[in-house]
């Protein structure tokens, strides 16, 4: 699997975390939305090579 691919499924799956916590934070679960937000971090912390080598890269 090259980058591309890897930052787009990981952009994918932040975006989904990112509106489950919204609905989460409409409803006022509060507490309940700490799982998609420390998800997302962990994934983000995890991955953040796998970013750094995407953005980082120069346009010849």
């Amino acid at each position: 699997m090259n980058s591309k691919q890897k930052v787009s499924i990981l952009l994918l799956i932040d975006t989904s975390l990112f509106v489950v916590l919204l609905y989460l934070l409409f409803k006022g679960l509060w507490f309940e939305a700490l799982i998609p937000f420390l998800l997302s971090l962990g994934i983000n912390f995890w991955n953040f090579n796998t970013y750094k080598e995407y953005f980082s890269r120069k346009e010849k």
